[in-house]
């Protein structure tokens, strides 16, 4: 019983109020259950830049309707595109908890690229 007790009041100790004391900068100080929370906060930070970026690009094309639509057509294959690669690359992995995390971390990697990829665009370069 006393195990029970002490199971619990550790779980209460570490509970949702945990995930919100991360600090995910120290990289090196996290522990391993941590990584994968910090990964998606990676992925929202990316994947917000690429929504800013991709606003700028509705701006400049909304006039040329052929050419906006093709754009947003590429957008949509771009992100099949990101979610396929990503599927292919954890295949390597066997531990299920270390696939999520590759694929998270997968996923950061093509949004980060994607966005400059965008930039230029948006820069005219």
């Amino acid at each position: 019983m006393r195990y029970f007790i002490l199971f619990g009041a550790m779980v209460f100790a570490f509970g949702p109020t945990h995930a919100q004391e991360i600090n995910c900068a120290k990289r090196r100080m996290i522990a391993a259950n941590t990584v994968l929370y910090c990964a998606e906060k990676d992925f929202e930070d990316a994947d917000r830049e690429l929504n800013f970026v991709w606003r700028s690009i509705n701006k400049l094309t909304r006039a040329q309707k052929d050419y906006s639509f093709a754009i947003l057509e590429s957008q949509r294959a771009w992100i099949k595109f990101r979610d396929a690669q990503c599927n292919a690359q954890i295949l390597y992995y066997e531990e299920y908890r270390k696939r999520d995390q590759q694929y998270v971390i997968c996923r950061t990697r093509l949004t980060k690229a994607r966005s400059l990829e965008l930039k230029r665009f948006v820069e005219g370069g």
